[in-house]
């Protein structure tokens, strides 16, 4: 995982681990909570332990576009940002060159820690999370996946 290599968070880290996704049929609970955690008299005790928080162990993701299907991915491009960059419409610009029929865009929408922004699990890298296409201060990292178990 790209978010526990070495010299990024822990000194531990290895960049070894795995995606365990779990799919839900809509976001309902998740979503309240998502708002509750950022609303007018929350904001500021999340956004203190959320500047507190380490490498990352995990994420919500919400998918953005395309569809859920998991076992036909091949690769996962996980887009991260820098501190201090901002970029608002980056989902479209990421999403261009997509088969949303093939895969899938996913945003973090509840971090556990500051795992990557944007998430795309496709079957090959389409062109808008190409390095040359990405804004000031925002990287992407490709990796193959091999699925462990189909459930």
């Amino acid at each position: 995982m790209p978010w526990l290599v070495a010299g990024e968070g822990s000194p531990e880290a290895t960049g070894a681990g795995y995606e365990d996704w779990y799919l839900l049929d809509d976001w309902g609970a998740v979503g309240v909570l998502e708002a509750a955690a950022v609303s007018r008299g929350h904001v500021s005790a999340h956004d203190k332990v959320a500047a507190m928080s380490g490498a990352a162990t995990g994420a919500v993701y919400r998918l953005l576009e395309g569809h859920a299907g998991l076992d036909e991915t091949l690769i996962a491009v996980w887009v991260a940002r820098s501190g201090g960059h901002e970029h608002p419409s980056l989902s479209v610009l990421l999403g261009d060159g997509m088969d949303p029929d093939a895969g899938g865009l996913w945003r973090r929408c509840l971090g556990l820690g500051p795992a990557p922004e944007f998430c795309l699990l496709a079957p090959e890298a389409s062109a808008g999370v190409a390095p040359t296409r990405l804004p000031k201060g925002w990287t992407a990292r490709m990796l193959d996946r091999q699925p462990l178990w189909h459930g």
